[in-house]
């Protein structure tokens, strides 16, 4: 059996969110929504706005990006933001639209602000709404703020109104994601993830061979998204020969090691076996691991880890730590006492 969702360590959302960090996989994603718009849009100088200014309860929404880049209008180019909100959730979020209208809202103040104190007086640049949909069930939610208000006819010209981009994962043509070259291909791995042994190995093998002409940095984070999605979603009984694909067709030795290092972690292995490993133990190698990747752990963050009162609780902080990057970050995945 396949590891329970509630076990996932929000799986899809931080793996998705560390894949979209790189704005050429980005690209890929506008180009599938909106190819017009991607082919305007200047990818290579998308930087990631950090999101300070907003309120607490947004600044928690891991799987929400904000990028700053440059549109090549026909007078020339001027700055853009496109809000990436990436949904997985079994029941869907009819408030998206109010959460990108207080986006839209927050981040223009923020810009503004900035302006002013470089002493500019220019307009904002506009900020374009995408939501990528990566669940399963068919999408429902209005996409319309106006729809969630409750407004007399009269009225509705003066409730604000503005358009958002939106990409569902499982709509999309096997085709036209095996077209975006080899992000695409893992996307067509994720969008087949519950698939039958025979389709989703097929997928999974073409997936791993178009990684193999990517410099190593980029084939190892997608392999190791693959990797993971293997773990996370396939049976226990179709785990080793499909990481064995994965294996096959790594393109040298060095990367093949480094999958069969995967293979036997010792956070997957706790996963595939259910072994009931000493808590201390566990919590040794995480702090050691997560130590060397995000520096000295403070204190009350040290408290927290030695707060998880369980093993798998424990081994699913491990498996999620390749798709952190702060401590902050780990420490709001269920499994710590600050949830």
């Amino acid at each position: 059996m396949a590891i329970n969702s509630d076990e996932l360590v929000h799986f899809w959302d931080h793996a998705f969110r560390s894949l979209l960090r790189n704005p050429q996989r980005l690209r890929t994603v506008v180009e599938l929504c909106d190819p017009d718009l991607a082919a305007r849009l200047d990818f290579g100088s998308a930087t990631i706005l950090e999101r300070t200014y907003l309120t607490d309860a947004y600044r928690e929404r891991e799987a929400d990006l904000l990028f700053k880049l440059n549109y090549r209008a026909a007078d020339g180019l001027r700055s853009v933001v496109v809000c990436l909100l990436i949904e997985h959730q079994s029941t869907v979020d009819r408030w998206l639209p109010l959460r990108f209208l207080l986006y839209i809202s927050l981040t223009s103040d923020e810009l503004h602000r900035e302006a002013e104190r470089r002493g500019e007086r220019g307009l904002l640049p506009p900020v374009i709404p995408l939501i990528f949909y990566t669940g399963s069930r068919r999408w429902t939610p209005p996409l319309d703020f106006r729809e969630l208000v409750d407004c007399p006819p009269e009225l509705i010209r003066l409730v604000p109104s503005f358009g958002i981009l939106f990409l569902s994962l499982r709509d999309l043509p096997p085709a036209a994601l095996e077209a975006a070259g080899a992000f695409g291909r893992v996307l067509c791995v994720a969008q087949g993830a519950d698939a039958d042994e025979p389709e989703f190995a097929a997928r999974l093998e073409a997936a791993a061979n178009a990684l193999r002409p990517l410099i190593p940095q980029e084939w190892r984070e997608l392999a190791n998204f693959l990797y993971l999605l293997v773990t996370h979603r396939r049976p226990q009984a179709e785990q080793d020969k499909l990481h064995g694909i994965m294996c096959a067709v790594a393109a040298d030795e060095a990367l093949r090691q480094e999958l069969s290092k995967m293979q036997e972690s010792y956070a997957e292995t706790l996963f595939k076996r259910g072994r009931d490993e000493s808590l201390a133990g566990i919590r040794d190698v995480l702090m050691d691991r997560a130590t060397r990747q995000l520096g000295l752990p403070t204190l009350e963050q040290r408290e927290l880890i030695e707060g998880v009162s369980e093993s798998r609780r424990l081994a699913a902080l491990l498996v999620s730590l390749p798709h952190v990057r702060t401590w902050e970050e780990l420490l709001r995945l269920p499994g710590t006492d600050e949830n």
